[in-house]
Order: C-alpha cells, then structure tokens, then sequence
C-alpha cells in the first residue's frame, strides 16, 4: 500500500518498514519486495549486500522473482562479483520455478558462454534443486 500509495499517501520508507515486519515472518514475497527496496534505493539507502540477502531467504523458498533478481545481480556484479555461472543457473531455476518468459534470456547469456560454463550452470541448478533451494551458495 505505502509503496504504491494504494489508499494511503505513497510512502517508501513506510513500504520499507511493512515489508520488514513481513518478511521477518518468513513470507517470501515481502522478502523479495524488501530485497528490491534495498537494490533499488527506494526507501532505504542502496544496499546491494542487504538486498541480497533478503533475495537469498526467499529464494532458498524457490520464490521465482527472487531467483531473478539474484541472477541479475550475478549477471551484473552487484554486490557479489560477476558470475555467469551463477546467473546461468539462476535464470534456469526461475525458469522452472515458473518464469518461462526468460528462457530467451537464459539462452542470450548461453551464447556468450562456453560449453563448460553451461554444463556447470545446469549442474549448479540440479544441485540446488535437489536440496530443496537451501543453501546453494547464491
């Protein structure tokens, strides 16, 4: 409601602080939410780290927004160094997780990787995958 102003005056830092209290209640999307609250600056200051973090929590539920929000901080270098592989097996997990529309993107980011970094980025998936999205080092 605060963020978009939805019935309320619109209200980053509010938005910020609700989807706090949400998240540390383990709801995945308000810890998505807060993840793009902190990458993006938006009521809070721009914290790559913290965003990432909270991108962790509710990817390791197999929140597919949060999935693709980690990948493009992989793909990019923000707040983690720049891994392909990483962002390669992120993208194919949020693919599955029921993100179909970025399989175009999955296969753009194939073509400027070897062979090698592909079949890394598949095991990387599968790995994560089977031990239920805990924990795969994201």
């Amino acid at each position: 409601m605060y963020q978009l102003g939805k019935g309320v005056p619109q209200d980053p830092a509010q938005a910020v602080a609700w989807f706090y209290k949400a998240a540390e209640q383990d709801l995945s999307a308000a810890q998505t939410q807060l993840g793009m609250m902190y990458e993006k600056g938006w009521g809070a200051t721009q914290d790559y780290v913290e965003a990432i973090g909270w991108y962790r929590r509710a990817g390791e539920k197999g929140d597919p927004f949060a999935l693709k929000s980690l990948m493009e901080m992989h793909e990019h270098g923000r707040g983690v160094p720049k891994d392909l592989v990483k962002a390669q097996a992120l993208y194919l997990i949020a693919i599955e997780r029921g993100l179909p529309e970025f399989a175009q993107d999955s296969d753009a980011l194939a073509e400027t990787m070897s062979s090698d970094d592909i079949a890394a980025a598949r095991r990387l998936a599968l790995d994560c995958k089977s031990q239920g999205y805990k924990g795969c080092g994201f």
